[in-house]
């Protein structure tokens, strides 16, 4: 029998890429385009999280790879730890993509 209470998990370090601007800035468009380029993207299973609502809409059939889980964040206080590690637990992710408005 294995005594679950004495096992620890270990964190996995994940790199979040963080793009800040102003609203009509260009951030989503910048990140599509990262996202159509096999440099940047390789089929890592990347959580993109929206800060915002842009004028622009994310168009996952241009990716060059699947992979992108896109998860629009309605209110700042969703942006706490408990949510993001449920988040990320959830989807087992390798990466984090955050477009936030500076």
């Amino acid at each position: 029998m294995i005594n679950l209470r004495n096992l620890t998990v270990e964190p996995k370090e994940v790199p979040v890429y963080l793009f800040t601007g102003f609203l009509d800035s260009g951030k989503s468009t910048f990140i599509q385009s990262l996202f159509e380029e096999d440099e940047f993207h390789a089929g890592e299973k990347t959580l993109l999280l929206l800060c915002e609502e842009g004028e622009i809409e994310y168009e996952p059939e241009k990716f060059i790879k699947p992979g992108v889980d896109i998860v629009t964040i309605e209110e700042q206080y969703e942006l706490t730890e408990k949510h993001l590690s449920r988040l990320m637990a959830e989807g087992d992710y390798e990466r984090v993509v955050i477009e936030y408005n500076g």
